[in-house]
């Protein structure tokens, strides 16, 4: 437009579309359960094999000193 105003349509058309559907979101998440679930339940279980695998190792430290009673 020549007297500088600006077109709102045209305004509304320069930017894409950045909304998010949750709904979108969720049905990939359904989709991917097996995988979601399975990585959990493996990354768990090398967890649970490695912290049973490791030594029991209990130590403490401790320095006596005699006191002087009144």
């Amino acid at each position: 437009m020549p007297d500088g105003h600006s077109d709102p349509e045209k305004n509304q058309n320069d930017f894409p579309n950045d909304e998010i559907e949750l709904i979108d979101l969720l049905r990939v998440i359904w989709k991917r359960k097996f995988l979601i679930v399975g990585g959990t339940f493996f990354l768990t279980s090398v967890a649970v094999i490695i912290s049973l695998a490791m030594p029991k190792i209990y130590s403490i430290d401790t320095i006596l000193e005699p006191g002087i009673l009144n």
